[in-house]
């Protein structure tokens, strides 16, 4: 039996009940879309769900180790895996030969277009894009041809147990998700609200935002997340979701280590129709590190997910705080410029769920904010 208390009085733009939408309900909205329409496709009553008083361990999972294509075959992920992996070595060797630097998939620059098309016609692109049911005309929805992990879906999500059922996913498919395009799976992030060690300034310590780099969402603030991959542990269940999230995104990105953690809770499922257009799993994660130890234990990580990010901010974990900082920063839906500079920086929207999730603000309280999409 679990212990957390579920739908206690913290839950926002939300049934008691809420009932299961396809996604196909929320497809990226057209320029110039007005409004009202877009605010009902970005806080649809899934947008956030809170569960109060649950461990980080408390959400469990079941795993389809197989999906199968439109033909009834067992999709081959391990052989795309492979052969962009085989790729990526390639097009890496070529890229140090022709520019006497190693490449940086995180600052290609004025290279990315080179390097994307080297991927885009090379026949081990074509064919693992073929594995996937992934056509020519959707090559460009795929920007990030270089990334090629094996993820996990959202199956189903059974509310009263906590649990989730994966099933695996591509990072193409995922891109393509981005780009509106429709799958009968629901892409699943993981991502943390890492909050710094409480002191008199700040009661409730402050939450650790990082400032977007590399060509995925730039010069924008947002969460430390990521997709859930299907780690052998995750899939043979040696590891819990939290487990995987502090292996791939917590270690990595921010260079923390588990003694770091002072405590840790689920404490959210986002449904997130502006990125994602799938589920994100919030962490609420308590550290004993003040805000300069963590920023300086981020500088000092080696790991080249750090490049993931220009720098960490923190704002104060208060309501008002928090409100003013959203209302400051959100826009709704944002497009992903490469060439964003500083002071066009915004807060994606999952940032923004997430956030009012931490201290109880209700949707309707920022949806003014929403702007025609750029």
């Amino acid at each position: 039996m679990l212990e957390c208390r579920r739908n206690r009085g913290r839950e926002y733009g939300l049934d008691p009940q809420p009932t299961k939408k396809s996604r196909d309900e929320y497809p990226i909205p057209p320029s110039g879309e007005r409004r009202e329409e877009l605010c009902a496709r970005l806080f649809p009553d899934e947008a956030v769900k809170v569960f109060e008083g649950c461990s980080a361990h408390d959400l469990t999972h079941t795993v389809s180790p197989e999906r199968f294509d439109s033909k009834g075959h067992p999709i081959q992920f391990d052989a795309v895996t492979q052969l962009i992996g085989s790729l990526r070595a390639e097009v890496s060797q070529r890229y140090l030969q022709a520019h006497s630097e190693p490449i940086n998939f995180l600052s290609l620059g004025a290279r990315a277009a080179e390097v994307r098309n080297r991927f885009y016609r090379d026949p081990r692109f074509q064919q693992a894009c073929d594995v996937l049911e992934i056509s020519p005309d959707q090559y460009a929805q795929i920007p990030l041809p270089w990334w090629s992990v094996k993820g996990c879906a959202e199956g189903n999500f059974d509310e009263s147990a906590l649990r989730t059922d994966l099933v695996p996913r591509h990072s193409y498919e995922t891109q393509l998700m981005r780009h509106g395009v429709t799958l009968p799976i629901k892409n699943v992030s993981v991502a943390g609200l890492v909050l710094s060690a409480p002191n008199a300034e700040s009661p409730n310590g402050k939450v650790m935002l990082g400032i977007r780099a590399g060509l995925s969402y730039p010069q924008t603030y947002h969460l430390f997340a990521g997709a859930l991959q299907c780690l052998p542990e995750l899939m043979g269940g040696r590891a819990s979701i939290f487990d995987t999230f502090c292996n791939t995104e917590f270690q990595n990105e921010l260079g923390m280590t588990l003694a770091d953690i002072a405590g840790a809770s689920f404490h959210a499922r986002l449904y997130d129709t502006a990125i994602e257009n799938g589920v994100y799993y919030l962490f609420k994660v308590q550290m004993g590190l003040s805000a300069e130890e963590l920023t300086r234990r981020w500088e000092d990580n080696p790991h080249v997910d750090q490049g993931e990010h220009h720098r960490p901010i923190f704002v104060d974990a208060q309501r008002e705080p928090i409100l003013s900082f959203i209302r400051e920063h959100y826009r709704g839906l944002v497009s992903d410029k490469p060439n964003r500079t500083a002071s066009e920086r915004c807060l994606l929207h999952p940032a923004a769920l997430g956030l009012a999730a931490l201290v109880g603000i209700d949707t309707e309280e920022f949806r003014d904010c929403v702007k025609e999409p750029e």
